[in-house]
């Protein structure tokens, strides 16, 4: 195979293929018919030796192959598309491009019904990407490039990153709203006494509360490790377990499920949520334009989250 027959078309045909995994959206992308598509498919089929992506219940699936070759093609796209438009106003119509967010879990369901809708009207060919996070810096995931953001709770920022405050809160006890013992309030030997459940994330991590506590000769006891952040109401909702988390996220949950929100027995320092990006990013006009949306969407957020209460 001669890498000189292929052009740079149809990689960027095979490049949304992989992220639509549908001819129809990926001809409604690149403004092309649905049996142009298919014929530069046919045409990397061929060149590549390989079928790419094959009709699984009607999806297009990607085989071993094109997953090997995509996060490359991706990447040297990206590339050269920032070369070009490095000098050209950002028009995010008629953008093509991965937005890679590394997040916080409260921060990534906080923000994506906001974010995606501004997405999906003024850049309709970009895909939000979010990666997991327990809101710890992961520099490496920003030196690389395979994120573009990370938001959480950062106390240092290095030199070479930028950050930028989006918002404060406070941690809270979040427990069934009928519990055997957690009333409106809570004392610290009621406290103490609780089952508590965390995140496997952060196993072996200590929290500002739990430090806190050290600091007065206590700990907590944990006995469950959820894998994510987003299945801590399902659970605390039919069990005695407690846990911990900011107040937005706690409201956001007790819209929904039957939860009491209590104020922690001692006092701890604010929670201030922060998003942080590569400092050879700052002046790039696609990362530019995403950096406000992500404001926007925590503007209109923050509204939201702000008026309830459990």
């Amino acid at each position: 195979m001669n890498s000189q027959r292929i052009d740079l078309n149809l990689l960027r045909t095979f490049d949304v293929l992989m992220r639509t995994q549908s001819a129809t959206l990926t001809a409604r992308m690149l403004h092309k018919t649905q049996p142009g598509v298919s014929r530069d498919l046919a045409k990397l089929r061929h060149l590549l030796a390989d079928p790419l992506l094959i009709i699984v219940r009607g999806r297009l699936e990607p085989t071993p192959r094109a997953l090997d070759l995509h996060p490359a093609i991706q990447e040297s796209l990206q590339r050269f598309d920032a070369c070009i438009r490095s000098s050209l106003p950002f028009d995010p119509a008629s953008a093509l491009q991965t937005l890679n967010i590394a997040a916080y879990g409260y921060l990534e369901l906080q923000l994506t019904p906001h974010l995606q809708s501004i997405v999906l009207e003024q850049a309709p060919g970009m895909v939000v990407c979010w990666h997991a996070a327990q809101g710890e810096l992961v520099p490496d995931d920003l030196d690389a490039g395979r994120v573009d953001l990370q938001l959480g709770v950062y106390p240092e920022c290095p030199q070479r990153f930028d950050m930028e405050r989006l918002t404060t809160d406070r941690r809270v006890l979040v427990v069934r709203g009928e519990h055997p013992v957690v009333r409106d309030t809570v004392d610290l030997p009621t406290f103490l006494s609780l089952d508590f459940l965390t995140y496997s994330k952060l196993l072996r991590k200590e929290t500002e509360l739990d430090h806190a506590l050290a600091q007065l000769g206590h700990r907590r006891r944990f006995s469950l490790l959820l894998s994510g952040f987003a299945n801590a109401p399902f659970v605390l909702a039919g069990t005695d377990y407690a846990t911990t988390m900011p107040l937005g996220a706690a409201r956001m949950f007790a819209k929904n499920f039957p939860l009491r929100i209590v104020e922690l027995p001692i006092t701890l320092p604010g929670m201030t949520f922060s998003m942080l990006w590569h400092r050879r990013h700052q002046t790039a006009p696609a990362h530019m334009w995403l950096r406000e949306q992500v404001r926007r969407a925590m503007r209109r957020s923050s509204g939201e989250v702000s008026g309830g209460a459990g």
